[in-house]
């Protein structure tokens, strides 16, 4: 693949995983199928943050599950503050946040990033999805608690077949919260039930419509809207805003591959021959620099690679669009239950930077 222009920097943020215990219980999340008790220990997540701060991270995002319902969150982020992480992110339902004093707490201790879940354009559509009561009122709270302390914060919503009918509601609400980044987030089902399947999924094109009307409403008062887990032939016009597993490695609000890799317990044996090349090479690349960039995008694209391979496809629409290195192809899940119909193949010169559309759109700066 053609290298990347050199004003494209590799990502410095990994994902830490607090573990899968969560106070609510979405309708589309997979997570609560999986042991809520299996939870790492704070010297095993303090051991991830030093590892990461050893191979050059600068950013982090505390993932669940819900990370704040840890007893030892604070601890956490005092290490992470002491490592001298810049930006210091929690991915969070909200509903802990709703006692201003404890939000202070929390970014005295270190917090100075906070990404909201936020599923519904109003309270009936965010507590169906969340199904417990009250959560919407919580989560504005602590939204406005984030937004008086002046903490730099970011939205998740995944587009599912309950809300994508309303992404110019939530867009019209995005402009009065101010987020410095949206994000749309395609329901995905790599673990899912097909229950959740038939409930949750919304057909790509039907779906994305919707969503090139909340990003015509967001720019350009919102710096970044990124849309996630859709294949680009459904956002023709709006590339730039996609953003999957092969752009995540030069987007600052994701993780670097060869890092999360290594610090998920889940990758870390699936990943392990990965860390074992880069073993073995460390002692040429150390001394010949530019074998040592060779070596990490080789296992970058590895992880990628395998990653992709097993959860998506390319189906006969994607075997000569000019879209097809850089697009994951179709998910198999979605394929299974909608088929694959509405794909399309982009006529025209095949296309190899992954970010080629995307550029530097949406990084700091």
């Amino acid at each position: 693949m053609a290298g990347l222009p050199e004003r494209i920097p590799e990502t410095k943020r990994v994902k830490i995983h607090t573990g899968y215990a969560c106070d609510l219980r979405c309708k589309f999340c997979y997570y609560y199928d999986y042991p809520q008790s299996r939870n790492p220990s704070t010297e095993k997540l303090k051991s991830f943050l030093d590892f990461s701060v050893k191979c050059g991270m600068e950013d982090i995002d505390f993932s669940g599950g819900e990370p704040i319902i840890r007893k030892d969150f604070p601890e956490l982020l005092r290490h992470a503050k002491k490592l001298g992480f810049k930006r210091i992110c929690v991915i969070t339902n909200g509903q802990r946040m709703v006692d201003k004093d404890f939000t202070k707490s929390l970014a005295e201790a270190g917090l100075n990033e906070v990404l909201f879940s936020l599923h519904g354009f109003d309270r009936k559509s965010h507590e169906f999805l969340t199904q417990v009561p009250g959560s919407y009122s919580k989560l504005m709270k602590a939204i406005s608690n984030i937004r008086k302390l002046g903490v730099r914060f970011r939205t998740n919503t995944t587009v599912n077949k309950i809300n994508y009918r309303h992404m110019e509601t939530f867009a019209k609400m995005f402009l009065k919260l101010r987020p410095a980044a949206v994000n749309f987030i395609l329901f995905n089902p790599y673990y899912s039930s097909p229950r959740q399947e038939v409930e949750m999924a919304a057909k790509f094109s039907e779906a994305a419509p919707e969503i090139k009307k909340a990003v015509d409403i967001l720019n350009p008062e919102i710096k970044k809207v990124t849309v996630r887990y859709i294949p680009f032939c459904f956002m023709l016009g709006y590339e730039k805003h996609v953003c999957n597993s092969w752009q995540f490695k030069y987007d600052c609000d994701e993780w670097l591959p060869r890092v999360q890799g290594r610090v998920e317990e889940v990758s870390a044996k699936k990943y392990y021959m990965y860390a074992v090349i880069d073993a073995i090479a460390r002692p040429a690349t150390s001394l010949i620099p530019p074998l040592k960039s060779q070596m990490n995008n080789f296992i970058d694209r590895a992880i990628v690679g395998n990653f992709v391979s097993n959860y998506y496809t390319q189906l006969a629409a994607c075997k000569n669009c000019a879209y097809r290195i850089i697009c994951e192809g179709l998910k198999k899940g979605y394929e299974k239950h909608f088929g694959s119909i509405e794909l399309k193949t982009i006529k025209g010169e095949l296309i190899e930077d992954p970010m080629h559309f995307r550029g530097n759109y949406g990084n700091y700066g």
